[in-house]
């Protein structure tokens, strides 16, 4: 539940507008960018992402990005990106992730398929089946679960 005790449920592919103003959701900008690996993301660079799911906020759904994004609250249902998805250090997703590169600081507890990499920073916090490309765990970084490897990517 948010602040004023919802839990706001949607269905939807988002699309730029479409969730304009609706609780702790930002509005949709897409933005071009060149691809980049997990690797060519610092700390600083994090921090700029456009935020989608604010810290505090709970949804429940399926959702579609075409662009970076960065999760603060908790998002429980499906999250499919092409591009980067962020779980903040007090984020927490509770269901499917699909993404190019997934950076975890905060928690996903389910399923993730990452094309690429999967980066598990020290205060970050996996339970699940994993599938991915490469893994990278810092020190202090859980993981509980299955890890399949797609060597052949």
């Amino acid at each position: 539940d948010n602040a004023w005790g919802q839990t706001w449920k949607f269905d939807c592919y988002t699309d730029p507008g479409y969730l304009d103003g609706v609780g702790g959701l930002t509005p949709l900008k897409p933005k071009k960018q060149k691809s980049k690996s997990s690797a060519d993301y610092t700390e600083a660079s994090l921090s700029g992402m456009e935020v989608v799911v604010q810290r505090g906020t709970v949804i429940d759904g399926n959702f579609r990005f075409d662009y970076p994004v960065r999760i603060e609250g908790k998002l429980i249902g499906e999250l499919n990106s092409s591009e980067l998805v962020v779980v903040g250090f007090n984020a927490e997703i509770c269901g499917k992730v699909s993404a190019k590169n997934l950076i975890v600081l905060g928690a996903v507890i389910g399923k993730a398929t990452v094309e690429e990499m999967l980066v598990i920073k020290s205060t970050g916090y996996v339970d699940g089946e994993v599938k991915v490309s490469s893994l990278l765990s810092e020190e202090g970084a859980t993981f509980h679960g299955q890890a399949s490897l797609n060597l052949g990517h």
